[in-house]
């Protein structure tokens, strides 16, 4: 079975996209119409500025799981505009200790942790955000890593 973000990852690469041309749009507006002053302008940068930090903060990924072939593979990269980075963990069902989904910011950030076992105990994975997976997805999720799908 295979779960995946795309929808909402898409959305949120043309948010990424969006977000520096209107606030280009509205400079120039403002100094088209003379309504621009520092400010305006400083208040304008740092709303911008904490969007993008949030949207930064909450490590936005595209995600695809898959549960195929007695193994979960997750392939995964960052949606933000800069340093975007393609990466994929692979973990044999039999190997799976357990796996956790931790909530933090009011809820809003969502992540998951997978725990492995291997020689020594268990090691844990980075966690990796499910932040733009629905209630639904997430639920399938955890049935899929639970095997009972």
């Amino acid at each position: 079975m295979i779960i995946e973000n795309k929808r909402a990852a898409g959305k949120i690469k043309i948010l990424f996209l969006l977000i520096p041309i209107i606030f280009v749009l509205i400079i120039t507006a403002a100094i088209v119409n003379n309504f621009i002053g520092y400010t305006f302008l400083i208040i304008l940068a740092i709303i911008f500025i904490l969007i993008v930090a949030f949207l930064s903060y909450l490590k936005l990924y595209y995600v695809d799981f898959n549960n195929e072939e007695n193994k979960i593979t997750m392939k995964y990269h960052s949606l933000g505009p800069v340093g975007v980075s393609y990466k994929t963990m692979i973990i044999p069902q039999k190997f799976l200790a357990k796996f956790e989904i931790k909530k933090s910011f009011f809820g809003i950030k969502k992540d998951i942790y997978f725990y492995q076992k291997v020689k020594s105990g268990i090691a844990k994975y980075p966690p990796l955000s499910i932040t733009l997976f629905s209630k639904k997805e997430i639920l399938k999720l955890e049935l899929l890593l639970k095997g009972k799908q």
